[in-house]
């Protein structure tokens, strides 16, 4: 089961909806906690560039107003002529069974598979 957090805020005068989006990102749930270490150990550890996964996309509704629907890209994958990049992932806290997390991530690059 995955949770969805709608935000409402309103900004102060310099600020701008980007801005807030930018402090935001990346999410625990995707960098991990505490974040700047968490940040140093995938740069120096995955060995891959996530490229759009983990980022945020949506759509800007009303610039004027600030009005967007964003959402962290859990699940994409990029093609080009030469080759089919599938990115999922799985969350890893100290409970976690490695396991089962890598049976959960199998899953869900199979979901993407699916569709090629």
């Amino acid at each position: 089961m995955h949770l969805c957090s709608h935000i409402e805020a309103t900004l102060k005068e310099e600020q701008d909806v980007f801005s807030v989006v930018n402090q935001l990102h990346p999410t625990p749930a995707v960098c991990g906690f505490p974040y700047e270490k968490a940040f140093e150990y995938i740069a120096q550890n995955e060995g891959y560039d996530r490229e759009f996964y983990t980022g945020y996309c949506g759509m800007i509704s009303n610039i004027a107003e600030n009005i967007l629907d964003f959402y962290v890209n859990l699940r994409c994958m990029k093609i080009t002529a030469e080759r089919i990049s599938v990115y999922v992932g799985g969350g890893i806290v100290s409970q976690s069974d490695p396991e089962s997390e890598w049976q959960e991530t199998q899953n869900k690059a199979r979901t993407m598979l699916s569709v090629i």
